[in-house]
């Protein structure tokens, strides 16, 4: 079963008024996007060996998620802002949150970007090319694939659950036992 991933990019935008520079700052985070509206084929991680329990070893895909953070320069906030949000349209995404602060001297924008996680690298290199000059840039991993299955065996028995309660309801003969089951299916 493939999960979907999806990006999400924090732009962080900052002009001097004094200087013909301007300050941007993005953080981007590869983040598990469970409302699926902007659903997409997982990103190809490596294969690894789980102990999914203590009797059974499996080969299971690694569920990854990758956060980056990028600082740079530019010449012009408005544009490059522009440019960012036409990014993320054009890779799929959008800009879930945005917040825009003037500190007198410096004018200083935050975008969150999500956009599908197998356009991470892409999207990096994109921004990258709007700097006069990147400041600073990290990108770490974060392997939640013990927690996804967590996740997975737990729908799993929810679901088989839910299954066996919908065979008992129509075996169901009186009214109070349809409305016990019925509460027990609310439950699930």
């Amino acid at each position: 079963m493939k999960l979907n991933f999806l990006l999400v990019l924090l732009v962080i935008l900052s002009a001097c008024e004094g200087g013909d520079s301007h300050r941007l700052g993005i953080g981007l985070k590869d983040a598990e996007y469970l409302d699926a509206q902007l659903a997409s084929p997982a990103m190809d991680s490596p294969k690894g060996e789980f102990d999914g329990n203590d009797s059974q070893e499996q080969l299971v895909e690694r569920k990854l998620i990758r956060n980056g953070n990028i600082e740079f320069l530019t010449d012009d906030v408005k544009k490059t802002k522009s440019e960012i949000e036409r990014i993320a349209k054009e890779q799929n995404g959008y800009i879930s949150a945005e917040n825009e602060n003037n500190y007198g001297n410096r004018f200083q924008v935050n975008q969150t970007l999500r956009i599908p996680a197998d356009k991470f690298d892409a999207v990096m290199k994109q921004l990258e090319g709007l700097a006069e000059k990147v400041d600073n840039k990290n990108i770490n991993t974060e392997d939640v694939t013990e927690e996804f299955i967590d996740v997975e065996a737990r729908l799993k028995t929810k679901k088989e659950l839910e299954a066996r309660y919908l065979e008992l309801l129509k075996q169901a003969k009186t009214v109070a036992d349809i409305v016990s089951i019925a509460g027990q299916i609310a439950n699930v």
